[in-house]
């Protein structure tokens, strides 16, 4: 579990490095929070990712219902 932690961060760093560079000093200094507005767009679609990577029996089933029933 550390491995897989570790790992992620690793790629997430190299690929930080590789496709965003250094900081630019323009935008260094600039907040870039973002507002109340974009936290309510995002929060039901962090909810859900939570919700599948925790509990994914609900959306598998519902995937395998449709399945069987196109396949016959």
């Amino acid at each position: 579990m550390i491995g897989l932690f570790f790992t992620g961060a690793y790629i997430l760093k190299a690929i930080r490095q590789v496709l965003h560079g250094p900081v630019n000093t323009e935008w260094s200094d600039h907040n870039m929070e973002i507002s109340t507005r974009e936290k309510i767009v995002v929060a039901p679609l962090i909810v859900l990712m939570l919700i599948i990577g925790i509990w994914p029996w609900w959306i598998t089933f519902m995937i395998n219902e449709t399945v069987t029933t196109l396949i016959g």
